[in-house]
């Protein structure tokens, strides 16, 4: 048991952003839910409200948010958000997660994984990395490393407000967005141990243009417990009486 399912939402200006609940998601299961918000125009990235029984994930390296600011040719900022909650009773699970903010530019992804470590599910705490462009070319969007434990899930993602669109997934993880303005990936059941940093090329030739990227790490649930308890058997002889 591990990546389960995604939805996404595609990128285009809105007011909230939604997401439909993963399909075949149940009870126990940890939804994943990663965005890019930016405003045009505005170097202040515009602020986002979770949905109720969200929280956000402990991110080490430039946080969470990740903020991102262009002051080129024109000016924008940007943030990069994840959170994540365990679905406790899909019963009463609600089936669309909405995330507020005022008009911004947005595109996500909601992850579900299955078989996660419900009472801690990060493990280690996830990396995040922006970096500025400078000079011609393509670029890299690049999560610093972690070290993993075994059969770990693994969720690439990364933003850039210029540079996505035809990228090839990081070795070992299978594509699942390359969109205008985001880029995901996971690795089912990971090894374990050093990941190294993980980045793909994205296509932003503009100076001064950032990106950002997260690399995050979902543990295998812990074994079930219990006692073992040695049973000896006994053997009797029934003898006659004389």
């Amino acid at each position: 048991m591990a990546y389960r399912s995604h939805t996404s939402l595609t990128y285009g200006t809105r007011t909230n952003s939604s997401f439909a609940r993963p399909t075949g998601a149940t009870t126990g299961d940890v939804i994943v839910v990663i965005l890019s918000a930016g405003d045009s125009g505005d170097q202040t990235a515009p602020t986002v409200t979770e949905h109720t029984g969200f929280n956000r994930i402990t991110v080490v390296g430039d946080g969470n948010p990740a903020v991102c600011t262009y002051s080129g040719d024109t000016n924008y900022g940007f943030a990069f958000h994840a959170w994540y909650k365990v679905i406790t009773d899909i019963g009463s699970e609600d089936s669309t997660y909405t995330f507020t903010h005022g008009s911004a530019d947005t595109q996500g992804i909601a992850y579900c994984h299955s078989g996660r470590n419900t009472s801690t599910p990060f493990s280690p705490d996830a990396t995040s990395n922006v970096k500025l462009k400078s000079g011609g070319g393509t670029d890299t969007t690049a999560a610093d490393g972690l070290t993993a434990p075994a059969n770990a899930d693994l969720i690439f993602a990364g933003t850039c407000w210029d540079g996505h669109g035809t990228e090839t997934a990081p070795s070992g993880f299978t594509e699942d967005v390359d969109g205008a303005l985001t880029y995901f990936a996971h690795d089912d059941d990971f090894a374990g141990g050093a990941t190294g940093t993980v980045s793909t090329t994205n296509n932003n030739s503009s100076n001064n243009m950032p990106s950002a990227a997260f690399l995050i790490s979902l543990q295998i649930a812990a074994a079930a417990g219990g006692l073992d308890i040695p049973i000896a058997m006994h053997h009797y002889k029934l003898m006659a009486s004389t």
